[in-house]
């Protein structure tokens, strides 16, 4: 802490960039908290639920970090998830966001500095970054996309300084950098094996010797590869497969086979359709018009730099592009957005990996037409073109839309907390347990009041299988949908259904088909008002 005091205090662009940055943060995040708009996705409440049930769950410990969602934001959330006010208002996982989106605004200045030698310009991709309304919203938000960028945002910066300076330490600092990304999203582990490639690379294009190379490569794969191996051997341990975030039943191919069945995942086996359709989000998500100077950039760039540490660093950057591509291809992930031959929306905040190498790019064209202008006012108006250029970009993507907050408000990430089963507990919930199969009901106990030990759900160990043996000893409640197949309640209750429909009685449905059921002869149920947090969530899911 002392150094980086130091560090700030003899940097005064780099400390202003830090505060900047931290006032646009905490700026948006209130705008966005006011408006009740930083929990609009469903996976935003699952990462909250993941963190919460480490502390707050009948089998509480470790284990509840689960084997499908890497677990370093989980684990970032643990300061804060504890308090009541900041789980259930998602500010636990907002935090470590918002100082994700700080860190990327100090990396990708001093990256650029130190290839450029300019400050204008410098500022100039930080200002791209930092007032993207996407990036803005996503900050604001316990999703991962902006740690992640982070993470590639470090890995970038001390991969250059290892490029310049030849420094071991700044290959050990690149290797944490990246081990950490890799426990953030997958797409770090992409990121893993194209810095390994890198590393070799570099040694052979400087003609460095057979031992220079392999102590480098070695010094990588020291640190590097440790979050990649730590998950492999924690399914293991846990699940008794390695690959079970690959092929368990939580998976996001087991998730994505339900499209493919319905032929509803165009770009599986179609790389010009996948190309396609990541490129159109990535075109909405930083705006067409910084897309194309961004094009423009790249072009720039791969004519006029003769050194070869733009072209790595590109390469560190870029990495999030050929990934969800091949994600898409291979059927691992889906988007969906207007544009795209698609009505609705559904995972564009992948486009927002982006964001970053966009803004690195337009910083290192623009640097270089900065350096052939002679004259400084014809410097300082070029620099006034470009900030009036990124502001009507700005202002566009805000009135054709924030397509990340619009697929949380309308589209398929959207979670509908309005529900006729929410507002039955949060009136009439009396303390009691609850039965219920997450992974096909979306009952959260954020919303009406109760906490994770009130809940026997499948990561429940014994509780889970005593409550589906003999509800009527162990609960009060339960939940269940009889006309999805997938749900262990339904499934398991059919056999005596109506021994279990003489001991509960219905007292709530959903238009899915979701049930609420309350145990005959249980204490009377009190009745409350709904509190004004649950009637003025906006997040409706129109689409639905």
């Amino acid at each position: 802490m002392v150094k980086t005091y130091k560090l700030l205090t003899r940097d005064p662009w780099l400390l202003s960039v830090i505060l900047t940055a931290s006032v646009v943060s905490i700026s948006a995040t209130i705008y966005y908290f006011n408006k009740g708009e930083t929990l609009l996705y469903d996976d935003a409440y699952s990462h909250l639920l993941i963190a919460r049930r480490v502390i707050d769950n009948l089998t509480p410990g470790i284990d509840q970090f689960g084997g499908v969602w890497l677990p370093l934001q989980h684990i970032l959330m643990q300061p804060f998830i504890w308090n009541d006010y900041l789980w259930r208002t998602g500010l636990a996982g907002t935090i470590p966001s918002m100082v994700s989106y700080i860190i990327v605004a100090g990396y990708l200045f001093c990256t650029l500095r130190r290839l450029t030698k300019q400050i204008a310009t410098s500022l100039l991709g930080v200002i791209i970054f930092l007032c993207n309304p996407n990036i803005l919203y996503l900050q604001a938000t316990p999703l991962t996309e902006v740690m992640c960028i982070a993470a590639f945002a470090a890995t970038a910066y001390f991969v250059l300084c290892w490029l310049q300076e030849n420094k071991f330490r700044h290959l050990i600092y690149a290797a944490i950098a990246t081990c950490m990304a890799a426990l953030i999203r997958y797409d770090g582990w992409a990121l893993f094996l194209v810095v390994s490639v890198l590393v070799i690379a570099v040694g052979i294009f400087r003609k460095h010797s057979h031992a220079m190379i392999s102590d480098h490569i070695m010094v990588y794969l020291s640190i590097a590869p440790l979050g990649i191996i730590f998950w492999l051997l924690w399914n293991k341990n846990l699940f008794g497969d390695p690959l079970y975030f690959q092929r368990g039943p939580y998976s996001a191919q087991a998730h994505q086979i339900g499209f493919l069945r319905q032929g509803l995942l165009p770009t599986y086996h179609n790389i010009v359709i996948s190309f396609r359709v990541y490129t159109i989000d990535v075109g909405q998500t930083i705006g067409w018009g910084l897309y194309m100077c961004a094009l423009i950039s790249l072009v720039l760039v791969l004519v006029k730099c003769r050194k070869r540490q733009e072209y790595f660093i590109l390469a560190v950057m870029f990495v999030p592009f050929a990934f969800y591509i091949i994600s898409l291809y291979m059927g691992q992930s889906i988007i969906y957005l207007p544009g795209a031959d698609s009505t609705t929306l559904f995972n564009v905040r992948y486009g927002a990996q982006m964001a970053l190498p966009a803004a690195f790019l337009i910083a290192r064209g623009s640097a270089l037409l900065y350096n052939w202008m002679r004259r400084w006012y014809v410097k300082t108006v070029f620099i006034v073109i470009c900030l009036i250029g990124i502001g009507a970009q700005i202002a566009g993507i805000n009135a054709s839309g924030i397509v990340s907050l619009q697929d949380g408000l309308t589209g398929m990430s959207c979670i509908t907390t309005t529900q006729p089963i929410i507002f039955n507990l949060a009136q009439h919930y009396n303390g009691g347990q609850i039965l219920v199969y997450e992974y096909t009901s979306d009952i959260n106990p954020q919303l009406f009041g109760a906490h994770f030990s009130n809940i026997i759900w499948e990561g429940s160990g014994p509780y889970w299988k005593n409550a589906l043996a003999q509800p009527i000893r162990f609960v009060d409640w339960v939940v269940l949908n009889p006309y999805n197949q997938n749900d262990a309640v339904s499934k398991l209750l059919t056999g005596n259904r109506q021994e279990f429909l003489s001991s509960f009685k219905l007292v709530s449905s959903n238009p899915d088909g979701l049930q609420l059921y309350y145990r005959i002869g249980a204490p009377a149920l009190p009745t409350r008002p709904i509190s004004n947090d649950l009637l003025s969530r906006p997040h409706t899911c129109k689409n639905q």
